[in-house]
């Protein structure tokens, strides 16, 4: 009876073993990548926004910031 459920438990565990080792470093990867394509694009639009905020700042006339800006 014991080693019944030694082995229930054994099978139990295997799913996450197999998660664990063969598709998390997969993920993990992908997980990295895709946080450095979001900050590389935040990084881009905080520059776009400051540089039409120094624009803005600049221009004495909001007319010429409106025709600049488009």
């Amino acid at each position: 009876f014991p080693y019944s459920l030694l082995a229930m438990a054994i099978l139990m565990y295997l799913p996450a073993l197999i998660w664990r080792r063969l598709v998390t470093p997969t993920l993990g990867s992908d997980l990295l990548f895709i946080i450095d394509e979001l900050d590389k694009s935040y990084n881009r639009s905080v520059r776009l926004a400051q540089s039409i905020l120094d624009m803005r700042q600049n221009t004495k006339n909001p007319l010429t910031f409106q025709a600049e800006l488009q």
